[in-house]
């Protein structure tokens, strides 16, 4: 499946949206507002479904010893976490490491 954006596109575009339907509603623009709103509630809810579909790809290919999927997956999910910090993400980072190191840097 591929979208016709960068999945870090997708994921800062969701603020984007709602960042401009407070704009046009202060404008008195409330179709514009509505519209905008609309569309940032659309692709919120198409990144969260997309995130989580890689992280059950990334689980169940770790579940079966697909490291070639798994380093796939966690480079996705890295993407889709791009600028922020947390355990996971931490996580993620190992993996991609130790997955890069053990098969190299084929799946880019």
């Amino acid at each position: 499946e591929r979208r016709p954006f960068h999945v870090q596109d997708g994921v800062k575009a969701v603020p984007l949206f709602e960042t401009a339907a407070a704009c046009f509603e202060a404008a008195g623009d409330p179709a514009a507002a509505r519209d905008a709103a609309e569309a940032g509630k659309k692709l919120r809810l198409e990144v969260e479904e997309d995130y989580r579909t890689h992280r059950v790809r990334l689980e169940h290919a770790i579940s079966v010893s697909d490291w070639r999927t798994a380093q796939v997956e966690a480079r996705v999910l890295l993407a889709f976490t791009d600028g922020l910090q947390g355990d996971y993400i931490t996580w993620l980072s190992n993996l991609d490491r130790k997955l890069q190191l053990k098969y190299g840097r084929k799946n880019r």
